[in-house]
């Protein structure tokens, strides 16, 4: 199976506000502890973090998000968290979200096309999504998610595919509705 582009979210309320960020796995300094590297907890065996902070009794409770790369901003917001786009410590991060393809068709349900000649076909696909507590590496609780994403509205990289002859086939991903649909029990509540 293909691995779909890795794009990490942190999902996080501040003290003053809500707040989305980016996640950062980089040191910035030498005498701080390397960061948590979340997405191993997806890599099939989930792992405790101990240096993750403790889940809150109710939420919203920041979130690490792996393997989702579509309308981040769109989930922040069903999520009620907020404009914030500062850095949040990989410290902070209570949750742990794998979105993983379980299951891809082969039959082309939509061609997406963009003005510089690049285009892809998009194929249905099924998805398990798991919610970890980061640091304990419990399994809190996984549901089905069906792919209905569309066409990227914007390519921000045009792969080379000169001397192909069929185009890229990728499998639709759930919306940003559905995701935060099935993410608000564990954020939000």
């Amino acid at each position: 199976m293909s691995r779909a582009l890795t794009v990490a979210l942190v999902v996080t309320s501040l003290a003053v506000g809500g707040g989305l960020s980016w996640a950062a796995n980089s040191l910035s300094g030498e005498d701080q502890a390397p960061s948590p590297r979340y997405e191993e907890m997806c890599d099939g065996t989930p792992q405790a973090f101990p240096q993750a902070a403790p889940r809150a009794a109710a939420g919203p409770r920041p979130i690490y998000i792996h393997n989702y790369y579509q309308d981040l901003g769109e989930v922040a917001r069903l999520l009620k968290q907020g404009p914030d786009m500062n850095a949040v410590p990989d410290v902070a991060v209570q949750l742990v979200a794998c979105l993983t393809e379980t299951d891809r068709e082969t039959k082309v349900v939509n061609s997406c096309r963009y003005e510089n000649g690049y285009f892809y076909n998009l194929v249905k696909a099924t998805y398990q999504l798991s919610v970890y507590d980061a640091r304990s590496g419990r399994l809190l609780g996984s549901a089905k998610a069906v792919g209905e994403g569309g066409c990227d509205p914007v390519t921000r990289h045009v792969p080379d595919r000169s001397g192909e002859t069929e185009p890229e086939k990728r499998p639709m991903i759930p919306t940003a509705t559905r995701m935060g649909d099935l993410l608000a029990p564990y954020v939000l509540q």
